[in-house]
């Protein structure tokens, strides 16, 4: 049984004694772009306005101006020359900013459960982010990139001049940097607007010289640069196609430009090209020379690439043996497949940074094209790739964050893929990104199928259950009845479905007796003859019994019940999996609280180096398999050792988690009761 010290915290299904979940980890970035590979040419008075800007602090400074002005370039410079904590965030989609600013929040030092909680829908996450940034005594620079829709920075309905969302001005003495499209003021409301405008021509005619030196003299340079508009992005990569042909072998017969004089004649036969027709006027150059090259199939990669979501394309997406089976890139090879994406980056017109592509939205406005043929190879490389990830594997849990924008662009049909992202939601926390999921594919299942078809009822039982996690009870009940009662129409009494769904509104009403336990026992017993031990509805079965056991505070049995489950899940998944980990802390746990302190120990030894290894050394959940296991090595007596487990395990968490992280102060109770016991102990 249990001492009257220690207590049992069952969450996600992970049993602790004195610890608690751990919160999914943060994996947004925040770390500033690299600087550009050549000089940056004519804003020295406008990173000297920044600059004064930031030293005076308290203040929104929108860097406003056109498609590639080079908004982003300057903000680099800003960032990097500045000498206070900088974080960068992401801002051309809400998912990149909520994430990126629960990032922020964690590093300005906001508590981590009150995150935890905000960005789970139990409080204000803008709150929690700006009591963070207020409290702040040193200065501090926030950079929002690429918020060209100011609406990803407000609530539904309302303008962010309003400073009800998540962009507000700093009451420290912190600096927050926008750079967007858009500089209506009325839109952005009282900030500072800092303008980013063209080169001038002197200065446009340099970043052609330093990107082409062989393309010809400055006079030809200051030509082309006017014909371009003197837009920064224009003028990259019209030095960089040039940079490419000006050294390259002529040949009888082939006609491309290789000086800035021909460029511009290139561009003037074509059209009078100004502003973004200059600019795809640029990149079909780079194209045709591509294509001149070999490589014909780089324009349609470009088309491909740009029907994505506007955020980084992860280049496992790019699986030539999907690719190969569609009309447009049939048979290609990953060898072929691989030059056209050098041929693009060669020519600026994708960056490759941290695995993934990156397009400018310029490029990828210009080559969006609109279509069920893009759409359909798009499709198929995010369901072969998802299909493969698992997303109960921490390792998976980036890629998966990257993948997240694109598969929640698909169209709605797409629902195996929607499927499996809310999974991975699931896992990591977004619950709101999963329900948002969830009924998209149900609307579309209920069209095609009916109210009572299997899949539309199992979805809204797991829409239900989503209800019961933020909180409203009263719906969740309601709609499970809803769902049992048809289910009943549909499947009958004894369908697995309809007892599994009885059985999570007996867990929603909080009805814990024995007679649960018998109907899990029952539906347990079936699913084993018919589907087996390790399928994956009697391993939920299981495990829900296993759960059920322990509410009921019935935990030699349900000790019985985890270890079946984990000699089942283990042969199958491995021990680096995390519900193979999770179940082996359980039964840990159940171990020490029955008093089988040498038990427990066994199993602690086992744990802790593989979760230390899988998920990290200063991981909340080691940490918490770590005080764990110091605290039955105290109870074996060994009160020396423990204490100076604990002291290390205590400094870890404060260093790794901060002071206030409930797990720090788990850990930290656990070294007092330590003392505690040894000065009892005391002659």
């Amino acid at each position: 049984m249990a001492s009257d010290r220690s207590a049992i915290h069952q969450a996600a299904r992970d049993l602790y004694v004195n610890t608690s979940p751990a919160a999914s980890p943060g994996l947004a970035t925040l770390v500033v772009p690299e600087e550009v590979a050549h000089p940056v040419r004519g804003r020295d008075d406008l990173l000297t306005e920044l600059s004064s800007a930031l030293e005076l602090g308290g203040q929104v400074v929108v860097l406003h101006g056109n498609g590639g002005h080079g908004k982003t370039t300057v903000a680099v410079q800003v960032a990097r020359r500045a000498a206070v904590e900088t974080w960068w965030v992401d801002a051309s989609s809400s998912t990149n900013v909520t994430e990126g600013l629960r990032e922020v929040a964690l590093r300005a030092g906001a508590d981590e459960q009150a995150v935890q909680n905000a960005w789970s829908g139990a409080g204000s996450a803008p709150e929690a982010l700006w009591r963070a940034l207020d409290a702040r005594a040193t200065p501090w620079l926030l950079v929002l990139d690429n918020a060209d829709d100011p609406r990803v920075l407000a609530p539904d309905g309302v303008r962010v001049a309003t400073g009800r969302g998540w962009l507000r001005t700093p009451r420290s003495t912190g600096t927050v940097l926008i750079t967007s499209r858009d500089g209506r003021r009325d839109e952005w409301g009282d900030r500072t607007f800092v303008p980013v405008d063209v080169l001038g021509a002197a200065d446009a005619a340099r970043v052609l010289l330093d990107l082409a030196p062989g393309a010809g003299g400055e006079t030809d340079a200051r030509d082309l640069a006017e014909r371009l508009g003197g837009l920064p992005l224009g003028l990259r990569l019209a030095g960089q196609y040039l940079g490419a042909t000006s050294q390259a072998v002529r040949l009888p017969g082939l006609v491309q430009p290789r000086t800035f004089a021909e460029y511009g004649r290139a561009l003037a036969n074509g059209a009078e090209l100004r502003g973004h027709e200059v600019l795809a006027g640029t990149w079909e150059l780079s194209l045709d020379l591509l294509a001149r090259r070999g490589q014909p199939l780089a324009r349609p990669l470009l088309r491909l690439l740009s029907s994505f979501a506007p955020a980084p394309i992860p280049t496992e997406l790019l699986d030539a043996t999907v690719l190969a089976t569609s009309e447009t890139f049939v048979g290609i090879t990953p060898f072929q497949l691989a030059d056209l994406v050098e041929g693009l980056r060669a020519l600026g017109l994708v960056d490759h940074r941290a695995n993934a592509l990156v397009l400018h939205p310029l490029v990828r406005d210009a080559n969006l094209r609109p279509g069920p043929g893009y759409d359909d190879v798009r499709v198929a490389v995010l369901d072969r790739l998802v299909k493969r990830l698992d997303s109960n594997d921490p390792a998976t849990w980036a890629l998966w964050h990257a993948l997240l924008p694109h598969c929640v662009q698909l169209p709605d049909e797409a629902i195996d893929v929607h499927v499996t992202t809310a999974t991975f939601c699931l896992r990591v926390d977004l619950h709101h990104e999963a329900e948002r999921l969830y009924r998209r594919v149900l609307s579309v299942v209920t069209a095609r199928s009916g109210e009572d078809d299997r899949e539309a009822l199992l979805l809204r039982h797991t829409l239900a259950t989503l209800a019961d996690w933020r909180g409203d009870r009263a719906t969740a009940e309601a709609e499970l009845r809803s769902v049992l009662d048809a289910q009943r129409r549909a499947l009958g009494p004894d369908h697995p479905d309809t007892v599994s769904t009885g059985n999570e509104l007996a867990r929603v009403t909080g009805r814990h007796d024995a007679a649960r336990v018998a109907e899990l026992r029952e539906l347990l017993a079936a699913q084993t003859d018919t589907l087996g031990p390790g399928d994956r509805q009697t391993v939920a079965t299981r495990d829900d019994l296993a759960r059920e056991l322990v509410a009921q505070n019935r935990l030699t049995e349900a000790l019985v019940e985890y270890r079946e489950l984990f000699a089942t899940r283990s042969a199958t998944l491995g021990a680096d999996h995390p519900d193979v980990m999770r179940l082996r802390q359980n039964i840990a746990t159940l171990l020490q609280i029955e008093g089988d302190f040498d038990g427990a120990d066994a199993e602690y030894r086992a744990l802790l180096p593989v979760r230390s290894r899988v998920l990290g050394p200063e991981h909340s959940e080691t940490l918490g398999t770590r005080t764990s296991a110091a605290m039955n090595s105290a109870r074996r007596g060994h009160l020396e050792s423990a204490e100076a487990e604990l002291r290390d395990v205590v400094s870890t968490c404060e260093r790794a988690l901060g002071a206030e992280h409930p797990q720090t102060l788990l850990s930290r109770q656990g070294l007092d009761r330590v003392l505690e016991a040894r000065a009892s102990r005391a002659p």
